[in-house]
């Protein structure tokens, strides 16, 4: 996924860190998680360990006793491995997913069509197909502007969730 020809966009991934949210499960981000699974044809088992694992490896702190038996914090998206996911299924999704150093946001202007398909709940992937072709004569914006081309998306959209812009690249 590329702006200007040659920069890679990581927010048009999803932030697999975004999973948990002070320390519990974000559900909406879980459901985002469990849409991009499905389309993709991934355990959802995998998913449930990956989201367990990634909360009992950021409650550990250093000096906490459940660091001793914690799952290490990735850095990569190959070490989610660590966390309950096979090698296959991370070959698959990564693409799709990344690991940034805080939550953020999907940017909807660079998001590919699975991705697009799986953060917005009520979308399908000719929808997602559509928004794609869309952004093509003139990026997004604003939310509202993608809601003028999916109308069918305006409930769905938020800023905690989306973005019509980047700060990783």
């Amino acid at each position: 996924i590329f702006l200007s020809g040659a920069i890679s966009d990581l927010q048009g991934r999803m932030n697999a860190f975004n999973l948990i949210e002070n320390g519990k499960a974000s559900e909406p981000w879980v459901r985002a998680f469990a849409k991009l699974f499905v389309q993709l044809g991934l355990p959802r088992a995998e998913l449930a360990a990956l989201t367990e694992n990634l909360r009992l490896a950021l409650d550990a702190g250093p000096d906490s006793v459940a660091s001793r038996s914690a799952p290490l914090m990735p850095q990569r998206v190959d070490q989610l491995v660590w966390l309950g996911l096979s090698k296959r299924s991370v070959a698959i999704l990564r693409p799709f997913i990344n690991l940034l150093p805080v939550r953020t946001p999907v940017n909807l202007n660079s998001a590919s069509a699975p991705v697009l398909n799986a953060c917005i709940p009520v979308l399908d992937m000719a929808q997602a197909a559509r928004l794609v072709s869309n952004r093509q004569s003139a990026h997004f914006r604003a939310l509202s502007d993608i809601a003028k081309v999916a109308p069918e998306a305006a409930g769905d959209l938020n800023e905690s969730l989306h973005s019509v812009s980047s700060r990783f690249f």
